[in-house]
């Protein structure tokens, strides 16, 4: 069964009000109940995962008072567990958006290309991907059990 939205826990780790502001708009518009958890700071976001509450998906700005770039990604992967990332970023570097996504990142935005819908579709799309994938490892352990644990003639 795909994916459906009606309540979201988003995490938005941004250290710009302006920006914070358009994409907390951008989620209203999109999602019937966004409850949104604002970090301005690499630190301040680490507390609220460490929190253990429910996020189910983080919005990530590549240039933090106390983290950027290859080393804030690295940072939030080790610390996401199985919550989808999306970066937003104002840097329009391609080479750099494909090396994020091996990192783990779920998609790479631009703020300045930014809409509701797009930003919407992100985010969906991230959560629909690390479902499928969950049930894809799910399915590959549910088949290693059962043919390690088949009799062998």
């Amino acid at each position: 069964m795909p994916f459906s939205v009606k309540e979201l826990h988003l995490l938005v780790v941004e250290d710009n009000i302006g920006d914070f502001v358009l994409i907390e708009n951008h989620l209203k518009e999109e999602i019937e109940i966004p409850v949104i958890h604002h970090a301005k700071s690499f630190a301040k976001a680490k507390e609220i995962l460490l929190q253990g509450i429910r996020i189910d998906v983080i919005l990530l700005d590549l240039t933090l008072p106390d983290g950027t770039g290859e080393g804030l990604v690295n940072e939030i992967s080790k610390l996401k567990g199985l919550i989808p990332v999306v970066v937003l970023t104002g840097f329009v570097d391609r080479d750099y958006g494909i090396k994020t996504l091996s990192l783990g990142i779920s998609d790479y935005l631009l703020k300045d290309d930014l809409n509701a819908s797009q930003l919407y579709r992100s985010i969906t799309y991230s959560i629909e991907r690390k479902r499928i994938e969950m049930k894809l490892r799910e399915s590959e352990l549910n088949y290693q059990n059962l043919f390690h644990l088949s009799p062998m003639p």
